[in-house]
């Protein structure tokens, strides 16, 4: 009995001693959440606090990072840490626009959660003061709020923290000897009765880059004289000027038919977006299509915001997509009718052949300008237009047939009356000449040859 006494008396004293201690309140943020609970937050361990005079620790596990501009304004750091389970730990954070830890930071988590003027210009990276910069997206965060400043603290959880930050401009291009990436440093700091903090961990480094664009597809479609793009990124962004160019190298070796197809800034409102066709069908646009040719594209990207809204020392930044090729087929003709041996001409004389296009038919020949146009020409000698019909050397005889009539189902030429003899074999072939793309005639290359013999 007397055992029950002591028993109870052991219990009693042990309650009262817990109700007596006193939790103080806070926000906590847990995860992307956030709850009430103590901001007395232990650390990690047994309970065990090792040394009263040890500092703690924090690591950044990735400290050289990059993000494209067109994909997103924000970053995530994390790290591993160690708080000697010590309570209230929370990492303070600062960034800069730039590698010189002298300059004002434009985020501290010490002073707000918002982007801070930084150096007098506005933040000097082309953030808006007064936007969110600063998050705590894995374990565990302390929010304080005083008056209208917010302050947003992640803090060392099971060993591990991480924190989200908002980037500015591009800074790839920065012209300033202090540097030319975003650095990032936190601290681990500790109250347990006084404050500690861990060293400064300076050495993140975040490479703002614009990225090269690139084709995903291309289809070159002869019979619709066309080609058809796709293009990453899949959604243009706004403040980034997206330039879709073309060139034809024709079969003399000179450059042609170069054009900017669209150069306007292409966000995601823009009807154009990832998908673009080029095409004939519509003549009057002068971006023709002719067959026989190929032509190379190329997709620029420009950041309108390196050196928009006064910062001066913000290069302009380009870069420019590996060049695609879209091959058009060579034209194809045929006999139309069987050679004779009297002239079909008025005051013609001699034998005649009779060719039509095999092929379907260019728009671009039937837009009544005659800005592209069908050159026949022949030879005795088989195989004078090269293999792959790229000749383009000055043709002997009567080579040139100027007299073809295209309408929407088939191009034709009637060569008689130009000297041709009885009983031998002359080779014809035909190309698409573009007259007046950039003031320089562009010329695909000819069509197969087909033979054609008139008889006695």
């Amino acid at each position: 009995m007397k055992q029950l006494h002591v028993i109870a008396f052991i219990l009693a004293v042990f309650l009262l001693s817990a109700c007596s201690q006193t939790l103080t309140t806070g926000s906590l943020l847990v995860s992307s959440g956030s709850g009430t609970s103590s901001d007395n937050t232990s650390g990690d361990g047994d309970g065990e606090i090792i040394d009263p005079n040890a500092s703690p620790e924090l690591t950044v596990v990735n400290s050289n990072l990059s993000a494209n501009l067109e994909d997103t304004d924000k970053v995530e750091i994390s790290g591993t840490c160690n708080d000697l389970n010590r309570k209230k730990n929370r990492i303070l954070v600062e960034v800069f626009g730039g590698e010189n830890l002298t300059d004002n930071p434009y985020i501290s988590n010490a002073i707000s959660d918002r982007c801070l003027a930084a150096n007098g210009v506005v933040t000097g990276n082309g953030t808006a003061v007064g936007d969110n910069c600063i998050w705590v997206s894995k374990g565990a965060g302390l929010v304080e709020v005083e008056g209208p400043v917010q302050r947003v603290f992640p803090q060392c959880n099971n060993g591990q923290f991480s924190f989200i930050i908002r980037l500015g401009a591009n800074l790839s291009n920065n012209s300033l000897t202090t540097g030319r990436r975003y650095r990032v440093r936190a601290k681990l700091r500790t109250l347990d009765g006084q404050i500690a903090d861990s060293a400064w961990f300076d050495q993140v480094y975040i490479s703002r880059n614009l990225g090269a664009p690139t084709f995903t597809k291309l289809t070159a479609s002869s019979s619709a004289y066309s080609c058809s793009l796709e293009m990453l990124p899949a959604r243009f962004n706004q403040n980034i000027t997206y330039t879709l160019s073309r060139t034809m190298t024709d079969i003399s070796g000179a450059v042609g038919l170069s054009a900017a197809l669209y150069s306007a800034p292409l966000n995601s409102t823009d009807p154009l977006t990832s998908n673009f066709v080029d095409n004939s069908s519509v003549p009057a646009s002068g971006k023709r299509i002719i067959a026989g040719a190929s032509y190379t594209y190329t997709l620029a990207n420009f950041d309108v915001t390196s050196y928009a809204d006064g910062f001066s020392y913000l290069l302009p930044v380009t870069t420019t997509s590996t060049p695609v090729t879209c091959a058009i087929d060579r034209p194809t003709i045929f006999q139309s009718a069987a050679p004779t041996n009297t002239s079909a001409g008025a005051g013609g004389t001699g034998p005649t052949c009779y060719f039509a296009y095999a092929s379907l038919i260019n728009p671009s020949l039937l837009d009544g300008t005659g800005n592209v146009t069908v050159r026949w020409a022949f030879s005795t000698v088989k195989g004078w237009s090269g293999a792959d019909g790229s000749y383009s050397g000055a043709l002997g005889g009567a080579s040139n047939i100027n007299v073809s009539t295209c309408n929407s189902s088939v191009c034709t030429a009637t060569q008689g009356g130009d000297g041709l003899a009885a009983d031998v074999t002359y080779y014809y072939a035909v190309q698409e000449v573009d007259q007046t793309t950039l003031g320089l005639p562009a010329r695909g290359k000819w069509s197969a040859e087909v033979a054609c013999k008139p008889p006695q």
